[in-house]
């Protein structure tokens, strides 16, 4: 699911901007549309930007997750887990993008509490280092589940098991481990031709705030955006070269695309069939 979201969000960041980038080149680098278009992809090209970054950094701790906790992660990344990340990750983007909006919008927010109350903590109950009640926090009710309290039953949790130290884990299989460390591979060359890709950019973006425009070369800046266009047709050659699994589907899907050596094989395999 989120190798499908990155290649989404840049085939759709490229086919929204690349269009409009090569008219703007054939009319000597001059924007032809009026200034709300020029908003609007602007604001397109930051959403799906942003997007593949903060992305990429769930693609991080989900890896992490993987490899050092497989039977959490095993058991709770599930399809709809990764489409609410999905949309979570959609949702902070838009935010970078249209950061006025959000701007005015906490305004306005503030402006309507400003006479706000304090707010008022009720204590937690305890007798016997249980911590219930309207104030507690929940941390004594997690230990005691998690095996590591002591006393008696906290009054929320009667009729809840307590977890044992003594469950046997299930370890990562070699075939599952390897595919794990090719998948943590992939996906560290996609962030880091990302990182590589689009730090020129970067830096033109910081020049152009802290020093004139019209210092930095023309070239410079024309190299920059083709480098972030070549960012999202970098990542399906990555993804072909690393990922074992997509070329294996590949060649079952498209005989086209099976080596030579697959092709001799085949034959030499129907030809033991027929006896010869």
């Amino acid at each position: 699911y989120l190798l499908l979201d990155l290649c989404l969000a840049d085939g759709l960041r490229s086919l929204a901007c690349f269009p409009f980038v090569m008219l703007s080149v054939r009319s000597g680098a001059a924007w032809p549309h009026g200034p709300l278009s020029c908003k609007v992809l602007a604001f397109l090209a930051v959403l799906f930007c942003f997007h593949a970054a903060f992305l990429l950094f769930c693609v991080g701790v989900t890896r992490y997750m993987a490899i050092a906790h497989h039977r959490f992660y095993a058991k709770r990344m599930t399809g709809w887990t990764c489409l609410a990340t999905l949309g979570f990750m959609l949702m902070l983007a838009a935010v970078i993008a249209a950061t006025h909006l959000v701007y005015i919008k906490l305004l306005f927010f503030i402006h309507g509490h400003r006479k706000m109350k304090p707010a008022q903590l009720v204590p937690a109950i305890s007798q016997n280092w249980t911590f219930h009640g309207p104030g507690a926090t929940g941390q004594a009710a997690a230990n005691w589940t998690a095996g590591f309290g002591r006393g008696p039953t906290p009054p929320t949790l009667v009729g809840i098991r307590q977890a044992t130290h003594s469950q046997i884990k299930r370890l990562l299989v070699l075939e599952e481990f390897k595919m794990e460390k090719r998948l943590c591979k992939m996906f560290y060359m996609i962030t880091l031709l990302f990182l590589l890709l689009w730090s020129p950019y970067i830096v033109a973006c910081y020049l152009r705030v802290f020093i004139k425009a019209s210092s930095i070369p023309q070239v410079y800046l024309t190299t920059s955006v083709w480098m972030t266009f070549a960012q999202a047709g970098v990542n399906p050659i990555l993804c072909f070269i690393f990922n074992k699994e997509l070329r294996v589907c590949l060649r079952a899907h498209f005989p086209c695309c099976q080596s030579i050596q697959s092709t001799q094989g085949t034959i030499l395999c129907d030809l033991k069939s027929f006896g010869m």
